[in-house]
């Protein structure tokens, strides 16, 4: 399950419809967002100068350098984003991972672009990303992977430390880990994990990868 924030993704069509994006496409929405963060009174006019000045000079996202400079927290910035777009945040401790999504995007790809497959299926591919904003890796990731994107919002850090953990277990099973889970039907894929210091319990349960902490 997935914990959603704001209405459903109605204006998601709309948001990463099919086309290459024109400049004023991939830099509206984001300017867009800056600007209500301006008007809520999370920014100033002077810190968004400073922000796209950074953006420009160092080729990175707004929301990138937003949370690199301690102007907002990168889970404040993902729920805002959220509902700011009209799509889900999810939160991935308790998100269950298709290893076959996971097979739609290598591992390495999935660090460079910050993005973690959840799902996929009917030619679509569900995607947890950190800037959703970001139309032309929408646009991107569409053509490697052959699927219409389906962008979710997660944190940076939540991505990356998910990704450690779902390529690993997916790549390279322990051995002699595999064994049944009295009472509920399924099977631990990889033992326990020791990620970041903490144990962790990957199982797979109807084909899907669930992380226990």
């Amino acid at each position: 399950m997935s914990d959603a924030i704001g209405p459903p993704p109605t204006g998601a069509a709309t948001l990463y419809g099919e086309g290459t994006p024109s400049p004023q496409q991939r830099f509206g929405h984001a300017l867009s967002f800056i600007q209500t963060l301006v008007e809520a009174g999370i920014l100033s006019r002077e810190q968004v100068a400073q922000v796209q000045d950074v953006a420009r000079r160092e080729r990175l996202s707004l929301s990138r350098v937003l949370v690199r400079e301690g102007l907002v927290r990168s889970r404040d910035l993902a729920a805002l984003m959220a509902l700011h777009l009209g799509i889900a945040m999810v939160d991935l401790r308790s998100q269950a991972i298709d290893p076959h999504a996971l097979a739609l995007l290598p591992e390495e790809m999935a660090r460079r672009y910050m993005v973690l497959p959840i799902k996929s299926g009917e030619g679509r591919l569900t995607l947890a990303m950190s800037d959703p904003m970001d139309l032309q890796l929408v646009q991107d990731l569409t053509v490697r992977t052959g699927s219409t994107i389906e962008p979710m919002v997660a944190t940076a850090e939540d991505i990356l430390e998910h990704i450690d953990i779902t390529y690993r277990l997916t790549e390279s099973p322990s051995e002699g880990s595999q064994g049944a889970v009295e009472g509920h039907g399924a099977k631990v894929t990889a033992g326990l994990l020791k990620e970041k210091g903490r144990k962790v319990a990957v199982i797979l349960k109807g084909g899907t990868l669930h992380i226990e902490r």
